[in-house]
């Protein structure tokens, strides 16, 4: 059941995000749909991949058959922001503790207009809001679904003995040089060894499609800019954790050790 459409201008977060995705207040009156879902999510609100594929479902059926999915992001629920925004403070274990999921649409070749689904899992609604400005900075995610889950993805970053909970994770494919696949990015509030020693934001991402547990967007080794990637399991990346005097968690072929 949908309650009425109404229009609203959207409020920002006073604080500083982590946000890897688009964060910025985006201006411009928005048209904004709220729509019960319980028989839709389900009585838990379902797997990360199967929200995904009812909320694409919904969208396409209310929006357009021809929008695809650019992004899909968790974390908490920030209180007093509408439309719903993330709260950095919440730290998750697991993508299925993410209380707000936020998935954005877009057709193929535009950046505008989108549409972005916020899905509220505990109170089991869904607030459509459509955007006529630019979203950009991500690729088509390809291919999707992806072959590796959200929850795949986890434990690969667990296998490498990275134990500190995260507060917010995204599925996306940077447009960036060097990029070449779709990735789970996992942010930190409370940096992580590795993380202590490197400026910027403290991050773990997995491919996707390879698994590799990486300190950057690049998984596979680059030629322009020549870039070599920061993967656990490279010799390098073991080389600048041993200079940091952090201490070793795997070795240069890739055996993982087990966390002292």
């Amino acid at each position: 059941m949908a309650m009425p459409t109404h229009e609203s201008r959207p409020q920002c977060a006073s604080r500083p995000t982590l946000h890897l995705a688009e964060s910025r207040c985006r201006s411009g009156v928005l048209l904004v749909l709220v729509v019960l879902a319980s028989g839709l999510l389900g009585s838990e609100g379902g797997a990360f991949e199967d929200t995904i594929a009812r909320v694409t479902q919904e969208v396409r059926l209310k929006f357009g058959a021809t929008l695809e999915l650019r992004e899909a992001l968790g974390c908490g629920i920030a209180p007093g922001v509408s439309p719903l925004a993330c709260d950095d403070r919440v730290a998750m274990s697991s993508v299925e503790d993410a209380p707000l999921l936020r998935f954005v649409y877009i057709y193929r070749n535009v950046s505008k207009p989108n549409y972005a689904a916020y899905v509220d899992r505990a109170a089991g609604n869904i607030t459509y809001v459509k955007h006529d400005d630019d979203f950009v900075g991500d690729s088509v995610l390809a291919p999707y679904p992806a072959k590796f889950s959200a929850e795949d993805a986890v434990k690969l970053m667990r296998s490498v003995n990275v134990s500190e909970k995260f507060n917010e994770f995204v599925l996306r494919r940077p447009l960036y040089r060097c990029v070449s696949e779709t990735l789970y990015t996992f942010v930190f509030a409370t940096p992580i060894p590795w993380c202590e020693t490197h400026e910027g934001m403290c991050i773990i991402v997995v491919g996707a499609s390879t698994g590799k547990v990486c300190h950057t967007f690049v998984t596979s080794p680059c030629e322009y800019p020549p870039t070599v990637p920061q993967c656990y399991g490279d010799p390098e990346l073991n080389a600048t954790i041993e200079a940091s005097g952090a201490p070793k968690r795997f070795t240069t072929h890739g055996e993982f050790l087990t966390a002292a």
